[in-house]
């Protein structure tokens, strides 16, 4: 009799959950129960109750419980398998983005919970998004199936397909239509940006940990100000470290309604110090001698969420200019001024490119060979030969720090680019103010975009190093 009732309990208790690791992209660890540090996770990993995972910038990560659900986690994610009965799968999904592709198998369900919020799988099948942000913040989106969703008070909703639900600290908000295609790429772009760029850090320790030696030893600011058209916009900048040997530039702009970024991704040809100062200081060029960091290459994007201008140079090498042959490029006071330049550019709008060039190992920009009828870095043949184009600048405002750079293509099509440099309170500043010392606003816009524009208030030392301003 009590070895039958030790086996009845048995098969009642709750049993351990496995899932196993079947993608790995990117930065992906693995944080064992009971353990204080993450290891390195690969493909083949499996996760229990209790353990943790969490996955880095721009990774992914894929896993696929014995019950046969599988749950696709993005960058900057953490995840935590949690004990639950036997009837059901429980993943916690503490920060990030996880589509969930929920499958009863043996009549097990699979379940996701957030910091404010459990979700179901009601049907055989069902296929959501969860995405949980700052304070634990989340939105699910269902595609297909039904979805159970409970708060911490009890309140209940079942979702169905093409049904969006958000979810916080205070419960439950009322299930709405998810948004149309465009509406959910623009929302995707704010979310992947705070979320993939360290806006929405976990509050674990670690994290914590890191998140503040981050700020401490880079750069990170956020703030309001008035641009130049008297409008109010929150301005960040900050900087982030994909790898050892390379940093970003990021700054975001938020008005009503709209986001616009600025990212800058610099590629270098050794690891860079702890301290980004003095590498920051030698992109501008340097005296004497070359900088010990050479600037291989770089993207550079600019966007609205729908529309995209990305600028793209490799091939960098450091050369003096003025022992270069080329007295145009000669710096004043005739010393050696080594200034890294590009062997290939591009200049794209939306995908395609508008201008570029090619060279080897050029030592002066004349070198350049103006790119016609192949793309400057993959070489492939464009569709139609690249048109001639005009490039002119003006101060379009007499007394104020306004530019105005004008490209204009033999086949009719522009791209304009204002910069102003903005007085104290908004507006534009009268010249001869500093650039230096106070914010810029630029404005970008290309004939492709049906009258949408770029609109970005940078600090100017970003847009200056980066030679987005002359």
């Amino acid at each position: 009799m009590r070895l039958f009732l030790i086996a009845a309990a048995l098969a009642t208790a709750p049993t351990a959950f496995a899932a196993t690791l079947s993608e790995v992209a990117g930065l992906v660890q693995i944080r064992p129960a009971g353990s204080g540090s993450w290891r390195p996770a690969k493909r083949g990993s499996v996760l229990r109750d209790g353990d943790s995972l969490r996955t880095g910038f721009d990774a992914r990560a894929t896993l696929l419980s014995e019950t046969g659900s599988a749950f696709y986690a993005a960058g900057n994610a953490h995840l935590a398998v949690e004990a639950d009965g036997p009837k059901r799968v429980l993943l916690f999904v503490l920060f990030g983005a996880v589509k969930v592709d929920a499958r009863v198998l043996g009549g097990k369900q699979a379940a996701v919970r957030t910091p404010v919020v459990v979700l179901r799988g009601r049907a055989d099948e069902a296929t959501f998004v969860v995405a949980v942000g700052a304070g634990g913040k989340t939105t699910v989106d269902v595609k297909d199936g039904l979805v159970g969703a409970e708060d911490n008070q009890g309140a209940a909703a079942l979702l169905r397909p093409g049904q969006r639900l958000e979810a916080d600290m205070r419960g439950l908000r009322a299930a709405a239509a998810s948004p149309t295609p465009a509406r959910a790429r623009r929302d995707d772009f704010a979310a992947r940006m705070r979320r993939e760029l360290g806006l929405d850090l976990a509050r674990d320790e670690s994290l914590e940990r890191a998140a503040r030696e981050t700020r401490r030893a880079e750069h990170e600011l956020g703030r309001l100000l008035t641009d130049s058209a008297g409008r109010r916009v929150r301005v960040e900048e900050y900087v982030t470290r994909p790898s050892a040997s390379s940093f970003m530039l990021v700054a975001l702009n938020q008005r009503p309604g709209r986001l616009d970024a600025f990212a800058w991704t610099g590629v270098f040809n050794a690891p860079l110090p702890v301290d980004l100062g003095p590498v920051l200081t030698s992109l501008a060029g340097t005296y004497e001698a070359a900088a010990p960091w050479t600037l291989t290459g770089y993207d550079a994007l600019f966007t609205n969420g729908k529309d995209r201008l990305v600028e793209r140079a490799d091939g960098g090498h450091q050369v003096d200019l003025n022992a270069n042959g080329d007295p145009l490029d000669d710096v004043a006071g005739g010393r050696p001024f080594f200034y890294t330049l590009f062997d290939r550019t591009g200049l794209y709008v939306d995908g395609t490119l508008k201008r570029g060039w090619t060279g080897a190992n050029i030592q002066a920009q004349s070198e350049a060979v103006a790119a016609s009828a192949n793309d400057p870095f993959t070489g492939a043949a464009l569709p139609v030969a690249l048109p001639a184009v005009t490039i002119n600048t003006t101060m379009p405002d007499a007394g104020a720090q306004a530019r105005r750079r004008l490209d204009s293509y033999a086949d009719g099509t522009e791209l304009r680019r204002d910069d102003r440099v903005l007085a104290d309170g908004g507006g534009t500043a009268a010249a001869p103010a500093s650039p230096l010392e106070r914010g810029v606003h630029l404005s970008v816009a290309a004939s492709e975009w049906s009258g949408r524009t770029i609109e970005l208030v940078a600090s100017p030392r970003i847009l200056i190093l980066t030679r987005q301003l002359p």
